[in-house]
């Protein structure tokens, strides 16, 4: 553009992100930065401050972004000063939307702040810029920004509650008519506000899941205030589940929050979940089915019919994986472009029609991860996919130390927590037993010699209760009698360790065991082709939600599903067609529930769904989501492409006095929707 960018005006309301941006601009960018909480405040400043740039929040309450913009576009001296709008709404027409406002470009939210100033300087610039080196202490003091967001997720719970609980209040009082939105009712636009700003700032401090439920909220109270949507009975449900989902996320990142190290703890704070992967499909509209299955099965995939535009669109939001339907895009380079992306770490998938060496080879020089021919096995592309796009690490190991020497039970806590591994200290055999229920650990690491209890004694009470006879326990002592440790052995340890022990063995050791112990118990409680928690185990998991709501006086509703005529599936398309049928089930599952929410697989094709804090009328709204959502799926065999449907029958825990009458009552109501047609969702109260 000629002149140095130097002076830049961010426009937005959260203060998190304020200070996010501010920092970044500053220590990586060295510009100076002026902030204004609102489009008035904007309008009113910008012509003294006279910025270079203004960045400037799409959705703010009062005056959102765009209005801002043509308001700005009236003050002369700020007619041509470039803008760029920083928003959560970036699909590819939206995008366009803005630029035809004038937007020179379009910043998706969350960011990643270590990115921004390049983003920036490439929207001025129009040409991809060189990163930036991070100046002394910006690490450091996005860390105090990210204490600071910790530090106020309990008045920002506190806040969204309060709020939903007094909208709950309108909605009993009948005071919500179908044509509320959140301008008319102070409590739902303060409810967006909150989910607005979560959705822009949680991931930015390691929230993902958080951003994720609270951008939910967001879109559906979005389509209230355009008027899109009616507030009517099946609206309230949607959102009400959606708050629900936030608020746990909520909870969680307070959970979270209060586990991390703080700032000048020695160990690295555990990362939130990851956000689902963002994959572009290139191809004709063909890709759409392409699109669907993905976004079923938990990726946030965006179609582009036109390969020429790929490598502009992905220079500002990096996607995860790029998949190449070579069907549709006669003449494009998808070869070369597949080079470039490699080059830029990205991963490359190809669909194609053929499949001679020839084509796989030029796909094998490109860098393609993964080759397939059409028709699809979308179950193994997904596999590949997962496999690449996966950067979450594993969930550390879990240590409990047992140990009347709290210097020593401190020294090996800290070997532990520098090699990322949790641990909790007791000192007391009496205080294993509750540790085991609540701390969960991987491993158990007892000194030899406790108080009024020696190991063995304490291998052998923890051995009484089956539950807890696959951890293993790892004994430490400095007697190095042999007899005395095939002794310990005999009685239930699983490994001796002599004190001192060097802190590099002590890690690899227990980490190991962890590891395998692990792999066992996955093993025992999951089954092997879905991956799903077994029989066994998701009915034991029943009995205790059943009882935890008897006693918290909390709903719970469960859910029984039954795939439709699946031995006339594995009858015309063979075993290992049924196999992918419910592999494919059970990984929809598993995308669409809740991290509160359980299932597992029953036995044959059946599948039961726990939904712990749900009544039965939400349970079914879910239901016939899921039902949606698979009857949509595509699978194929060497006879062609079919769908599958399911039945299900759905049941809630106020209805029933112990979870056996609750799961036959879910029995009922599933053999009911069977009797009735099948693909459908029958409730036991409809039964009764």
């Amino acid at each position: 553009m000629g002149k140095a960018l130097q002076r830049i005006l961010y426009v937005e309301d959260e203060p998190d992100i304020q200070r996010v941006v501010k920092l970044a601009l500053e220590a990586l960018g060295g510009f100076n930065v002026e902030l204004c909480s609102s489009g008035a405040e904007a309008i009113a400043r910008a012509p003294q401050l006279a910025p270079d740039l203004i960045l400037l929040d799409v959705m703010m309450p009062g005056m959102d972004g765009p209005t801002a913009l043509h308001e700005l576009r009236q003050i002369p001296a700020l007619a041509a000063t470039p803008v760029i709008f920083m928003t959560a709404k970036v699909q590819p027409d939206e995008i366009e939307h803005f630029k035809g406002m004038g937007a020179l470009a379009v910043i998706a939210k969350p960011f990643d702040p270590m990115s921004l100033v390049e983003m920036v300087r490439n929207a001025w610039a129009g040409v991809e810029a060189q990163s930036t080196p991070a100046q002394a202490g910006f690490a450091e003091r996005m860390e105090a920004l990210g204490a600071q967001f910790r530090a106020e997720l309990p008045g920002r719970l506190a806040a969204f509650e309060a709020q939903w609980a007094q909208l709950g209040r309108l909605w009993a009082q009948g005071a919500l008519t179908p044509q509320a939105v959140p301008d008319d009712v102070a409590a739902l636009a303060e409810l967006h506000r909150i989910a607005h700003n979560l959705a822009g700032s949680g991931s930015t401090f390691g929230f993902e899941n958080l951003t994720e439920r609270a951008r939910a909220v967001d879109n559906l109270l979005k389509t209230l205030a355009r008027r899109q949507t009616s507030f009517n009975a099946a609206f309230w449900t949607e959102l009400e589940r959606a708050c629900a989902g936030l608020t746990q996320a909520l909870r969680a990142a307070l959970s979270e929050a209060a586990a991390a190290p703080t700032a000048d703890s020695d160990g690295a704070a555990a990362q939130a979940p990851m956000a689902s992967p963002r994959v572009v499909v290139v191809g004709a509209e063909s890709a759409q089915a392409l699109q669907t299955h993905l976004d079923s099965f938990g990726y946030q995939a965006t179609l582009l019919t036109d390969a020429g535009v790929l490598l502009p669109s992905i220079r500002h939001e990096r996607p995860a994986a790029v998949i190449f339907d070579r069907r549709g895009l006669a003449g494009a380079a998808v070869f070369e472009q597949a080079e470039t992306l490699r080059a830029d770490g990205i991963p490359v998938l190809l669909i194609d029609g053929e499949d001679d060496f020839a084509t796989r080879l030029c796909a094998a020089r490109a860098g393609v991860a993964g080759f397939y021919r059409a028709p699809v096995d979308m179950l193994a592309l997904l596999a590949r996919l997962d496999e690449l796009t996966d950067h979450q690490p594993d969930e550390p190991y879990r240590i409990l130390l047992v140990d009347h020497d709290r210097a020593q039970a401190d020294a090996h806590a800290q070997q532990l927590d520098q090699a990322g591994i949790v641990s909790h200290c007791v000192d007391t055999a009496d205080a294993v037993l509750p540790c085991l229920e609540e701390f969960a650990p991987d491993v158990i690491v007892a000194d030899m010699y406790l108080p009024d209890v020696n190991g063995v004694e304490l291998a052998m009470v923890v051995r009484q209760q089956e539950r807890y006879d696959h951890i293993p326990i790892v004994f430490l002592s400095a007697a190095r009698d042999a007899g005395q440790q095939l002794s310990a052995l005999g009685m239930g340890a699983d490994d001796f360790l002599i004190k001192p022990v060097a802190p590099e063995y002590f890690v690899s050791a227990l980490s190991a065991r962890a590891q395998r112990a692990r792999v066992l118990r996955s093993a025992m409680t999951h089954d092997g082709l879905t991956g799903l928690l077994n029989h066994k185990n998701i009915k034991a998991l029943l009995e205790k939600e059943f009882a935890r709501s008897q006693r918290a006086g909390a709903a719970l509703a469960i859910g029984l599903i039954d795939i439709d005529s699946f031995k006339d599936i594995n009858d015309r398309h063979g075993h290992a067609c049924g196999d992918q049928v419910l592999r494919a089930l059970a990984r929809l599952l598993q995308q669409r529930l809740r991290a509160s929410d359980y299932v597992g697989r029953c036995g044959g094709e059946e599948f039961l769904l726990i939904l712990p804090d749900t009544d039965g009328e939400h349970a079914r709204t879910l239901l016939e989501e899921l039902r949606e959502a698979f009857g949509a799926l595509q699978h194929r065999s060497e006879h062609g492409a079919f769908c599958a449907t399911f039945s299900a029958g759905v049941a809630a825990a106020k209805d029933s006095g112990n979870a056996s009458a609750l799961f036959n009552a879910a029995d009922k109501a599933l053999y009911a929707a069977k009797e009735a047609g099948r693909n459908r969702v029958e409730s036991a109260a409809q039964q009764r």
